[in-house]
């Protein structure tokens, strides 16, 4: 052993090579997934993807050194590490609400207690010295190769691994739901999203159950590798996230009617290139502004930023022109709410 507590007995060192070398290549291919996710981060959803593989990689990281070290405060660092890597879970739920068209500021309230029970947790691992919340009676168990680092559960570790299930199920409930109700052509996409989930779910199971019962190493590093796979393939192989946004850029922009996209306040969010050329309206109705009707005749129709229903209304130019547009306003909802307003003007001709 050297002075920062690893292994040094070169006695083993083939046998150790072999145990170690599939934890190193499973946290290899969680560092690779989430490097070329990171390569392509302008694809919606690529981003979160690359923290959930960079996270699980460092985790498995953390199991190797705990594994190779024999020292017991070591041992003890290394797997505090590995609570902090719980905090993939956290990245992955945001992933899940970005892949299903869920808005992250609306499960905001959510994901911030998530966070904040996660800290506490991590705090706890650091300070358990002084209260034994999260492990009891910790002690080393001497091994063949490696000597296992072993302990009961605290009730704060306990009830970290009730709220790492729990996002866990709450994002299979999500992308379950998401996935029967989408097109067809998304279907396989989404049931590769889920089985990525459930191999991580019955990864974690067995290695808080069977697997430290039996004083064997953790699952977690193959079901990460393995989960990590299939999401990239899922999310890369079909290109449905890089084409879908891209069409639906070009028909916004190309469409001939001017469209206003407004939120539930009645503040424009986004326009067209035809809404911006509007005479009268588009000069008016900046990103950011109160929507309003300008300077046009359009006072009659009056759009109540309260109302949820949809709206048709023929308007004549208050100009010389004599020119008519038909104007119709569709409310946006997200799960029975509100959340902004289209507003599709066309122009008639005579």
């Amino acid at each position: 052993m050297d002075g920062r507590g690893f292994l040094m007995d070169y006695s083993v060192f083939p046998e150790a090579v072999l145990t170690v070398l599939p934890y190193a290549f499973s946290g290899l291919t969680s560092l690779a997934v989430g490097w070329l996710a990171w390569r392509k981060r302008s694809v919606n959803g690529s981003t979160v993807l690359a923290a959930v593989a960079f996270i699980q990689a460092f985790t498995t990281v953390a199991l190797i050194a705990q594994m190779v070290s024999v020292s017991f405060d070591v041992k003890q660092f290394w797997d505090g590490a590995q609570i902090i890597g719980m905090g993939w879970v956290l990245f992955w739920f945001a992933f899940v609400l970005r892949f299903t068209g869920r808005s992250v500021r609306e499960w905001f309230p959510l994901l911030a207690f998530y966070t904040v029970m996660y800290l506490l947790i991590v705090f706890l691992s650091y300070s358990d010295s002084l209260h034994h919340l999260v492990r009891i009676d910790p002690h080393i168990v001497p091994g063949k190769i490696f000597s296992n680092y072993d302990y009961r559960e605290g009730v704060a570790l306990l009830f970290g691994r009730v709220i790492l299930f729990g996002i866990l199920v709450h994002g299979l409930f999500f992308l379950i739901q998401h996935t029967v109700k989408t097109h067809s052509l998304y279907r396989m996409q989404g049931l590769m999203i889920i089985a990525s989930a459930l191999i991580i779910l019955a990864g974690e199971i067995l290695s808080a159950t069977v697997m430290r019962k039996m004083e064997l190493w953790p699952l977690f590093p193959f079901t990460f590798a393995i989960s990590n796979l299939l999401m990239f393939w899922g999310l890369f192989s079909f290109r449905l996230f890089e084409v879908a946004p891209v069409a639906r850029e070009w028909i916004f922009e190309n469409l001939p009617e001017a469209l206003f996209v407004l939120d539930s306040a009645g503040r424009v969010v986004d326009r067209n290139e035809a809404a911006a050329e509007l005479p009268g309206v588009g000069i008016e109705n900046h990103p950011g502004q109160l929507f309003h009707f300008g300077k046009v005749g359009w006072e009659e129709f009056y759009l109540k930023q309260e109302d949820q229903r949809k709206f048709y209304r023929e308007i004549m130019s208050a100009d010389d022109s004599g020119r008519k547009y038909e104007v119709n306003v569709r409310p946006l909802f997200q799960r029975k709410l509100l959340v902004g307003k289209l507003v599709l003007i066309r122009p008639i001709d005579n």
